[in-house]
Order: structure tokens, then C-alpha cells, then sequence
């Protein structure tokens, strides 16, 4: 299954329309911009603004995705509560709050754009 197919059965098993997954998406990344601002003292308006950072947190989402997809694929297809299939799915996108990509937060921390 391609990465799109991943994302439109992770929405459905949520009862998400693509612009409240999308949403979502986006709150979990505001959560892990904050965060990684206060651990590497950055400013987190350059954290949120960055393209390369939003690029790189979007790949690690994108993991996160298709490995929820894999271990749940169960959970997704058999009608089971969306709210505890999103807590399942949150629980584990949480994981990317423990990593950041230091070269890139380095940059911004050295006044250089990383906006690519």
C-alpha cells in the first residue's frame, strides 16, 4: 500500500476530513516546535517558520504513518472507536519529541536561514 492510501485509511479509521487530519498534523508539530525551542534555545517563531524543519518533522510523521499503519492494520479496517485509535496514533507520534535534527536547529541558533 502507497503512502497515500496509509494516510486516507489512518483518516477514515479517525473520522478525519483531510483538513482536520492535516490539522492534527499541524498541532502535533506546534507541540514538538515548542518543545525542541525550549530543550535547544531557539526561538520558536524560527522553528515554525523554517521549511527545511517542517520538511524534516514531516518525514519523520510520514514514518510514524505507515509504521501505525503496519502494527494496527487491524485496528484501522475492523470499525473500532476512532477516539482510542487516536490515542493510539498520538501516543505514538509523540515519539518524535524526543529527536530533532540538531543541524538544522544549529543553524538557526548561528542567525543562517534554513528555510530549504
Amino acid at each position: 500500500m502507497n503512502y497515500e492510501e496509509i494516510k486516507i485509511t489512518i483518516q477514515a479509521a479517525l473520522q478525519l476530513s483531510t483538513i482536520q487530519y492535516r490539522n492534527e498534523t499541524r498541532v502535533a508539530f506546534e507541540v514538538w516546535a515548542f518543545r525542541t525551542a525550549q530543550i535547544q534555545n531557539a526561538l520558536l517563531e524560527e522553528i515554525t517558520r523554517s521549511e527545511a524543519i517542517w520538511n524534516w518533522y514531516q518525514n519523520q510523521y510520514r514514518k510514524i504513518e505507515q509504521r501505525f499503519y503496519k502494527e494496527n492494520r487491524d485496528f484501522l479496517t475492523g470499525g473500532f472507536n476512532p477516539m482510542e485509535v487516536f490515542q493510539v496514533f498520538r501516543w505514538m507520534t509523540k515519539e518524535i519529541e524526543d529527536y530533532y535534527p540538531a543541524t538544522l536547529i544549529n543553524k538557526l541558533n548561528n542567525g543562517q536561514t534554513v528555510s530549504k
